[in-house]
């Protein structure tokens, strides 16, 4: 995933309270690496857990808003911006990761292996694993 977006403002957006006007035409680049890590509304930001309570609807990945209007996690943007393929990536991986998952047993990291990142986006441009077969 991407870890911004830029959004070009279509009028004057005052911020009073921080004595701040961005002005009509300006661009603005949103952190959604950063929202995503708000330890405000996320109890553990930087923990990697695809169980996180707080990303689910019962057994559904939740996207979008909270009951309460918060962002539950801004992966799949929001509002006009929300991803149309958004369903498709969630079936994508639910059947993908029950697929490796028939196959492999006890994965791990490969010994010696180091994940190298690549800095546009967060996913590492390789990672070795090993796993015993099923």
């Amino acid at each position: 995933p991407s870890g911004g977006q830029s959004r070009q403002a279509i009028k004057d957006i005052p911020f009073p309270e921080y004595g701040v006007t961005i002005p009509k035409g300006a661009y603005v680049n949103l952190s959604i690496y950063g929202g995503n890590r708000d330890e405000r509304v996320f109890a553990h930001p930087d923990k990697f857990d695809i169980m996180r309570p707080d990303l689910y609807v019962g057994k559904a990945l939740r996207a979008g808003y909270h009951d309460n209007g918060q962002a539950s996690h801004l992966g799949f943007g929001l509002g006009k911006h929300f991803c149309v393929g958004y369903q498709l990536a969630q079936t994508e991986t639910v059947i993908g990761s029950r697929m490796l998952m028939d196959v492999m047993r006890n994965p791990r990291f490969k010994p010696g292996s180091q994940p190298r990142p690549i800095a546009i986006s967060l996913e590492p441009w390789e990672l070795w694993i090993e796993f015993d077969p099923a």
